[in-house]
């Protein structure tokens, strides 16, 4: 199969094939082939046999879900922006109160709008912080100069972060090599 503009195929996959053990398990970290493939010959390999496989059945026979591509023609690196969760919005606070630098439990943690949704304020980055629930209970649907707070740090949206350093966790034993 070839790219869009007849060069290249618009991917391929990789071959990894693993030395066994006495037993004729792989051992993992002990790889005798890593090559590229198309898909015109990756259909045309057999699974591997030693439980790393997932399969799909062709008309000719089971098919070996690649576990890794190589798209040769991407040229833009997929990013992902995080939502304002109270999760993330707790992780980006360090688990600290915004106002008085207390760290947080999940019974004393709540998430606190600086401009009160009452007021219009908004479920965004730069509206919400981590406060103690105390703290943003005196505060209730108040500004902060009203009740005398004042945050520690100006609430900012994380950097949008390419999808590779989000998905550290390895899923597949090839996926190691990489």
């Amino acid at each position: 199969m070839m790219g869009g503009d007849g060069s290249s195929p618009p991917y391929l996959a990789i071959d990894i094939q693993y030395n066994l053990d006495a037993d004729g398990r792989p051992i993992l970290n002990d790889m005798n082939l890593l090559r590229t493939v198309s898909w015109d010959e990756w259909i045309t390999l057999p699974p591997r046999g030693n439980g790393l496989d997932i399969t799909i059945n062709g008309v000719k026979g089971p098919i070996r879900v690649p576990t890794t591509v190589i798209c040769p023609n991407f040229n833009i690196m997929p990013k992902k922006e995080q939502r304002a969760t109270p999760s993330n919005i707790r992780r980006r606070d360090g688990n600290r109160c915004q106002y008085t630098g207390v760290t947080l439990t999940n019974k004393t943690f709540s998430l606190d709008h600086i401009v009160p949704q009452s007021k219009n304020g908004k479920n965004n980055w730069q509206n919400l912080v981590s406060a103690h629930k105390d703290v943003n209970s005196r505060k209730g649907n108040k500004f902060n100069h009203e009740v005398g707070l004042k945050l520690l740090k100006q609430p900012l949206a994380p950097k949008i972060t390419p999808l590779c350093a989000i998905y550290t966790e390895i899923k597949h034993p090839d996926h190691a090599h990489f």
